[in-house]
């Protein structure tokens, strides 16, 4: 099951946490773009154009919202393959080093001198 691999793997636990920050990135630039965006929008057409007729107003409005989720839309989607492509690569290459390390242990190789005990804590013998 996923989850079962999940809790046994340090590669899925950093590399879904490093998805989960980038999903909140992710989540804030497009919350803060859609919140802010349309307003200044609006202010500069004001004073660049003065009052603008209801057709050119929806035009603009129109014009507007689909140049902003395109660009969202394809910023996100680049940002996130990225990430993820960078993510994947990183915990990747942090825990195959631990991992080789953690078996190069004596308590990985079954020894338990007292210089080593420490490393062994976790394991009832």
């Amino acid at each position: 099951m996923i989850a079962d691999r999940i809790r046994g793997s340090m590669a899925a636990k950093l590399f879904l946490a490093q998805l989960l920050v980038i999903v909140a990135g992710a989540t804030t630039l497009a919350l803060v773009a859609l919140a802010l965006a349309p307003g200044l929008f609006h202010e500069h057409v004001r004073d660049a154009l003065g009052i603008v007729s209801d057709e050119v107003a929806r035009h603009l409005d129109e014009a507007f919202d689909n140049a902003v989720f395109t660009a969202l839309g394809i910023a996100v989607g680049a940002a996130l393959v990225t990430a993820v492509g960078v993510s994947l690569f990183l915990a990747l290459r942090i825990v195959r080093p631990a991992a080789a390390r953690l078996q190069s242990t004596p308590c990985a190789r079954g020894e338990r001198s007292s210089l080593h005990s420490w490393s062994c804590f976790s394991k009832s013998r």
